[in-house]
């Protein structure tokens, strides 16, 4: 019976088809331009449930096309050869012009600050995107394109583009929305550096964080320093969640010291998730290698780094979670 009843249960199951063909990115309103990854070669229309997509290119990789004026649903998307043959992929595209950022990978950027610092050193942030993707990536908050930093924003970063995010003078890092499905076509970089040394050094680079980076615990271990040098854990929640978290500071697996901090974000969020991420820092004495352990609530998306700077030279040193 046991035997009979899975079968059942089995055959009962919907068996969902590969779709022939990837919407890229798979959310959007009037203007929004898409990427039919994979499209067959000989395709030169696009169609949403039987209506012409206007503005349709062909790459090697796939088509171009830009979403027409639809109602707001799901919608097959077919690509047409010019014999009228279709290929579709079933549901592939909704049309909606709300904003819901989970329709956006979030990346973070640790550090956007610009200013001054102790000892006379002078900081800025410098992080960048470059696109590879055959079409725009209109990400959130729009960035700058560096020839025309200050000038006019653009509504896009372009294909084949760099640009760069602006710096505050804060000590705060900074959330990057970019649409779901071209995170994987998108480059980054992203340092910081003392503009009062730069014949002595090129600064130093910053992980780049995806939401997959982050954990309700995270460990940060073998951070090596002595009196020469300050630490400061910078801790980051990529919900904006501003509840706090539990820091230990372990030498050996001694518990040194601990404590709590908590998040904060730099703006009021009307959004879930939010579109920044909260921010805490934390300076805490150390002579020896020691580990630290940041713990949150269970499912938290936590992330976190510790900076060391030599007090003589103001020169930092960056540890990051490694797993």
């Amino acid at each position: 019976m046991k035997k009979l009843l899975s079968l059942i249960v089995l055959l009962a199951t919907p068996v969902l088809a590969a779709q022939p063909f990837e919407v890229i990115p798979s959310v959007g309103a009037t203007g929004t331009i898409i990427f039919l990854k994979g499209a067959p070669d000989t395709a030169r229309g696009v169609r949403f449930n039987g209506i012409e997509a206007a503005l349709v290119t062909t790459t090697p990789q796939g088509l171009i096309a830009t979403v027409p004026q639809l109602p707001n649903g799901f919608y097959d998307v077919s690509a047409v050869s010019p014999d009228g043959s279709l290929v579709t992929a079933k549901s592939a595209f909704e049309y909606r012009t709300l904003f819901d950022p989970r329709d956006y990978a979030r990346v973070l950027f640790p550090l956007v600050f610009a200013g001054p610092g102790a000892g006379g050193s002078q900081w800025t942030s410098d992080n960048r995107v470059v696109n590879n993707a055959p079409i725009p990536m209109r990400t959130i908050p729009n960035i700058w394109l560096p020839s025309g930093i200050g000038t006019v924003m653009p509504d896009a970063i372009p294909a084949g583009a760099e640009a760069a995010l602006g710096t505050r003078d804060r000590d705060i890092g900074a959330l990057l929305l970019i649409p779901r499905g071209l995170e994987p076509y998108a480059d980054f970089s992203s340092h910081f550096r003392d503009l009062s040394k730069q014949a002595e050094s090129l600064g130093t680079e910053l992980r780049v964080v995806f939401e997959k980076d982050t954990a309700d615990v995270v460990r940060i271990v073998r951070i090596p320093a002595d009196a020469r040098f300050r630490p400061r854990l910078r801790v980051y929640d990529i919900d904006g969640n501003e509840q706090p978290v539990t820091v230990e500071i372990r030498a050996s697996g001694v518990l040194l010291a601990k404590s709590t901090v908590t998040p904060r974000r730099s703006f009021v969020c009307v959004t879930v998730p939010c579109e920044d991420a909260a921010y805490a820092s934390l300076d805490f004495p150390m002579s020896s290698s020691v580990d630290v352990i940041v713990q949150g609530e269970k499912g938290r998306r936590l992330w976190a780094f510790v900076s060391i700077t030599n007090n003589a030279t103001q020169q930092v040193t960056t540890y990051s979670p490694q797993r």
